[in-house]
């Protein structure tokens, strides 16, 4: 008896939407060959010169969320520069820091070539960041041995390890 009384509710909905699609079917097909394609909307112009452009300025003056406040030198390109040009050369580059008495030197690892195998160190001298290879003195800091959780260094003839 349930079942009956779902037929006598469901088909009459079921018969009711397909009239509603066929309708519209019906409609689309016989409309008037005057009404087919889209409607352009009329602008008035008088209209269009009241709108005003809306103004906005850009503030670009903020620090950036990713790099923990240590800027990076503006060095990095000329050392890069450097470094290939001493790849033929001398194994001394004659960039110079500033003098001081005792610099903070840390180490803080390193990357890896893919291509060749190569190293290139990440040292902070002073709160900045700077990349040198083994065996070439840079700022008068020379890399004398590498391991993979420190180095060995010579500055001002003297040789320190520094570990990560």
């Amino acid at each position: 008896m349930k079942n009956k009384k779902s037929i006598y509710i469901l088909l009459p909905i079921v018969v009711i939407v397909w009239g509603l699609v066929f309708y519209q079917i019906y409609n689309f097909l016989n409309r008037d060959s005057e009404d087919k394609g889209f409607d352009m909307p009329v602008f008035n112009t008088q209209q269009q010169e009241k709108l005003i452009n809306d103004t906005f300025n850009l503030i670009l003056d903020y620090p950036d969320p990713f790099i923990k406040r240590q800027d990076l030198p503006s060095s990095v390109s000329i050392e890069q520069k450097e470094n290939k040009a001493n790849r033929s050369g001398s194994k001394k580059l004659n960039r110079k820091l500033p003098e001081k008495k005792e610099l903070e030197i840390a180490y803080k690892g390193f990357i890896r070539s893919k291509e060749n195998n190569s190293r290139l160190e990440i040292l902070v001298i002073d709160g900045k960041p700077y990349f040198a290879k083994k065996q070439i003195e840079d700022f008068g800091i020379k890399i004398e041995s590498v391991w993979n959780d420190s180095i060995q260094i010579s500055f001002d003839n003297k040789k320190r390890i520094l570990k990560k």
